[in-house]
């Protein structure tokens, strides 16, 4: 950063658009890029001439749209293969999703907001078709199991930064109202389990716990069981009690 102190406008450009990747989950193209984010295509164009000259960013010989690189993939498994908390919930979350036949993540919160949680891990049934989201991906706190769980075992400070923010509606049953989100927090906290009852997607249920460090009694991470509304709901109680117990084991080993 320079010495005044001030950010670098060509890097905040930079991560803008690496993220849009990350928002989008899709190829992009240099006129959707610049209309997303209010960015030239002048600049646009040269920015990703730059991380595309580096490895971080992939283009498409026929239909000229873009795609994150392998050196950002290389970046990712550094991040994963010193993240300690992952090494020892894989384990634990194969075992789940065997006994489920379901599709296990492991979260935690992206730092830079709190209003977003990163799917840092998952584990799917072999032949079962999933529609929950990849690893890397990140889903809105207020609207999944994973970032509800976080957000209520979270301090006070982190509770009214994502209280404060606005939260979009992506369902009908998504909560968007702040009073009644912070009820569903304090029913969280009694019950000791999250729900996404149909509030990112239609049809797709999730139950999520956190997992709490045992010696700080700090909570890391949350970790969650997900599937049709169908297959899900009528095995609730045995879901519940199995990633609790999980938790508590992930949390024991973390420390």
């Amino acid at each position: 950063m320079p010495a005044n102190g001030k950010r670098v406008k060509v890097l905040d450009k930079t991560i803008d658009i690496l993220l849009l990747f990350l928002e989008k989950e899709e190829a992009l193209g240099i006129t959707q890029i610049s209309k997303e984010l209010k960015i030239a295509k002048s600049s646009v164009h040269r920015i990703l001439n730059t991380l595309k000259s580096r490895g971080f960013i992939n283009q498409h010989p026929v239909t000229s749209k873009y795609w994150i690189g392998s050196r950002v993939f290389s970046l990712g498994m550094l991040y994963q293969n010193n993240f300690k908390l992952h090494e020892i919930a894989h384990q634990y979350m194969k075992k789940l999703s065997d006994e489920f036949a379901e599709a296990v993540h492991l979260g935690i919160f992206d730092e830079l907001s709190y209003s977003q949680v990163i799917v840092v891990d998952k584990v799917e049934p072999n032949q079962r078709l999933s529609f929950s989201p990849m690893t890397g991906s990140v889903n809105p706190t207020h609207a999944s199991a994973l970032g509800k769980a976080l957000l209520a075992y979270s301090t006070d400070d982190i509770r009214e930064t994502v209280l404060s923010l606005p939260r979009d509606e992506f369902t009908r049953n998504t909560i968007t109202d702040r009073e009644k989100l912070q009820e569903e927090l304090e029913k969280i906290r009694k019950q000791g389990y999250s729900v996404d009852n149909e509030e990112l997607e239609l049809g797709l249920v999730c139950f999520a716990v956190p997992i709490i460090a045992e010696s700080k009694k700090e909570t890391v991470a949350s970790i969650s069981i997900s599937g049709p509304k169908e297959r899900i709901k009528k095995r609730k109680s045995k879901i519940i009690k199995k990633l609790q117990a999980t938790a508590v084991m992930v949390g024991r080993e973390f420390g």
